[in-house]
């Protein structure tokens, strides 16, 4: 796994591969040899679901696609995450999720007009294609208490950035007009986007009436309300540069702090511009438990992000730090009903 070999490493363990990779247990199987398919074999014929990221039909070749173990297990929930999808003309291509982002339309529309392409920094469509390969996962095992059946479930990291693609789709399917990049604006709605003031920037989205009202009247700027240029949503976000330009007009005689806490007093939606080391020290942040700590056998106390969704009767939570390599094998494969003797077997043979 690429991920093991990349930086910061802390006692020789890689901080991103602990964070992505946490409660999972770790198996070595080699599935190019009979005797590590016959362990895959094994582990599918009770398994609830099996998740896969191989290019498509490298499973297929090695006789372990879903054709074949839906036949050894009818209510496997079986699922895909690929670069393109299982069909179509470019499902043979490798994924990442620069090139989704690029094909899929995203870096068209990221980052300033008139600037070189940007892709979101955030791998977005690698967590997003994760997301809804949940979402495809879960549908398919509520369809399993009801037919008995499981399913194949195909997920993309390039149908990720498309299908996140809702305001751009309007615009484009409604007018006929490409999107181009606006920066931090909202290609549909104004005022909604970054905003410089005295000593740095901050987030301003007063998109109805309301908002928008009483942010002109903070900012001194009532004139602007029956204002034609600016008097409708649709008007606004027709003159949206125009806009911005005189609400920087209006900010730039006092800091962050200044407005920020006069915007929170009119409940006007605000916020600053934070970088990692303010978000993960955040007393909001710290409140919701999304930094964690836990206790890896080689790295040691390892901080990482939380778990974002809180459930009120079955909250989750990080049972186990993440696995060494192949630090669980045994342990399975005696789960499975193999011995010592089997284990020494298979591992004789280059099977684990």
């Amino acid at each position: 796994d690429f991920t093991r070999q990349t930086p910061p490493f802390i006692n020789g363990q890689s901080a991103a591969f602990m964070t992505v990779n946490r409660g999972k247990k770790s198996v070595t199987l080699n599935l190019k040899n009979p005797q590590g398919r016959e362990v895959l074999l094994k582990l599918v014929q009770n398994a609830d679901i099996l998740v896969e990221n191989y290019t498509p039909g490298t499973l297929e070749s090695l006789g372990l696609g879903y054709a074949a173990l839906s036949k050894l297990n009818p209510r496997l929930v079986y699922c895909s995450i690929s670069g393109f999808g299982q069909t179509g003309p470019y499902s043979h291509r490798g994924g990442f999720d620069l090139i989704a982002q690029g094909m899929g339309g995203m870096m068209s529309v990221q980052g300033q007009p008139g600037q070189p392409p940007e892709k979101v920094a955030l791998p977005v469509t690698d967590i997003g294609a994760a997301m809804y390969a949940v979402q495809g996962i879960l549908l398919a095992l509520i369809a399993l208490q009801r037919t008995g059946e499981g399913q194949q479930v195909d997920a993309s990291l390039f149908e990720c950035a498309v299908g996140w693609a809702l305001w751009e789709g309007a615009l484009y399917f409604g007018s006929g007009e490409i999107p181009k990049p606006s920066g931090s604006a909202h290609r549909l709605g104004a005022p909604y986007q970054a905003f410089k003031t005295k000593d740095g920037y901050i987030n301003i989205a007063a998109v109805t009436l309301g908002q928008w009202q009483q942010l002109c009247e903070l900012l001194h700027l009532d004139k602007l309300v029956d204002d034609p240029r600016f008097k409708t949503p649709a008007a606004r976000a027709g003159n949206q540069k125009e806009l911005a330009q005189l609400i920087e007009q209006a900010l730039a005689g006092q800091g962050n702090a200044y407005w920020l806490e006069r915007l929170d007093k009119l409940e006007i939606p605000s916020g600053p511009i934070n970088p990692y080391d303010v978000v993960f020290s955040d007393p909001h942040v710290l409140s919701r438990d999304m930094v964690v700590e836990t206790q890896h056998s080689v790295a040691g106390k390892f901080k990482m992000v939380g778990i974002p969704v809180k459930l009120s009767k079955t909250p989750g939570r990080i049972r186990e730090a993440a696995p060494v390599l192949g630090q669980h094998t045994r342990d399975v494969l005696l789960g499975l009903g193999y011995g010592d003797q089997d284990i020494s077997r298979f591992k004789k043979a280059g099977a684990i």
